[in-house]
């Protein structure tokens, strides 16, 4: 969930949602010789569906009582979050290998910094579906 507050409320957008979005401004960047391109294809699917782990988590967003706001996606607590970034790689990744392969770079590049068990055992993986491919 991505969430703007305003003085009164939240402005929240789902994560896939801001992937569609996303997604629809790398093909406008494309023209008929980027389109062909070997590669581009590629990049526009990433771009489309690097959040699609998230589509049914956001349907109802979850509520973080200690901020007395919802989770957003920054905030959304890592045993929760990891398994829909692992899911929705491996849903790309079906569809277009090397899609998957770029959303894992992006989303495993989230905890570069981070040295918990729960972090390394995430990067691990798919550095070594990476090493796969």
């Amino acid at each position: 969930m991505i969430i703007r507050s305003r003085s009164d409320e939240w402005v929240l957008f789902n994560q896939h949602e801001h992937g569609m979005f996303t997604g629809q401004l790398a093909r406008c960047w494309g023209d008929d010789i980027r389109l062909k391109r070997s590669g581009f294809t590629d990049v526009v699917t990433a771009c489309f569906e690097h959040d699609r782990g998230w589509q049914v988590e956001d349907h109802v967003p979850r509520f973080n009582e200690s901020e007395a706001m919802p989770y957003d996606f920054t905030s959304f607590p890592d045993p929760l979050k990891i398994p829909l970034y692992e899911k929705g790689i491996t849903e790309a990744a079906f569809m277009n290998k090397r899609a998957g392969y770029l959303i894992s770079q992006h989303l495993s590049s989230f905890y570069e910094a981070q040295t918990d068990d729960l972090a390394t055992k995430f990067k691990q993986q798919e550095e070594k579906k990476e090493g796969a491919n």
